[in-house]
């Protein structure tokens, strides 16, 4: 029994529509994928009229109001410090004198003193020391 969906079956089978090509230049091409809309990472807070009617306000101040029981409670306003000093102090396992007579003495790529000595002279080249 042949139905016509059969024969459009295989008219679908004799003629394959190409496959598109996955990667490649059609990948490069194409338009990049952009959202309508970029949103603030805070987004801005909405009060609600009845709570706009009790009393409520939005304060974007990001520093509390001290009142005077807080201040004689000992709360103060301050910032918290902020130390710009290295807190701990490189040591190398030679000086920079050491290092250039090392490198001078022994010209030995395989000697690992040969390598460690550099590292040390552009360590102090960089001054990062």
């Amino acid at each position: 029994m042949d139905s016509p969906n059969a024969n459009q079956d295989q008219q679908n089978i004799q003629n394959p529509t190409p496959a598109q090509p996955v990667g490649g230049m059609n990948k490069e091409l194409e338009a990049p994928v952009v959202s309508g809309h970029i949103e603030a990472s805070e987004p801005e807070l909405i009060l609600h009229q009845e709570i706009k009617e009790i009393g409520a306000e939005v304060h974007k101040n990001e520093e509390p109001n001290l009142t005077p029981e807080d201040l004689s409670a000992g709360l103060v306003k301050r910032m918290p410090s902020v130390s710009t000093e290295p807190t701990q102090s490189i040591s190398l396992p030679m000086d920079q004198k050491k290092a250039e007579e090392e490198v001078k003495k022994d010209k030995n790529v395989v000697n690992s003193g040969f390598w460690l000595a550099n590292l040390v002279l552009k360590f102090f080249k960089k001054g990062s020391l």
